[in-house]
């Protein structure tokens, strides 16, 4: 089956977007990636990723670690 997430364009929360595709690339299922521009590489809020408040709040690990994967492996 294939699955369309709708990401904006930046600032997004990192979590939200990779845990989701990972669970379902993992389960067989085809990701694609929508923006709100057409040929946009969507942008992570940098601030999930560094920590909000002295590192303490942001993103998870795990999230962090394969952020960029989806990404790599997404249609335009």
């Amino acid at each position: 089956m294939r699955v369309l997430i709708p990401v904006p364009d930046h600032d997004f929360d990192v979590t939200e977007v990779a845990v989701p595709w990972r669970l379902l690339t993992r389960a067989g299922h085809e990701v694609v990636f929508a923006t709100e521009r057409a040929g946009t590489r969507p942008a992570a809020d940098p601030r999930l990723l560094t920590g909000v408040l002295f590192g303490q709040l942001g993103a998870a690990d795990e999230a962090k670690r394969f952020r960029f994967e989806p990404l790599l492996n997404a249609s335009t």
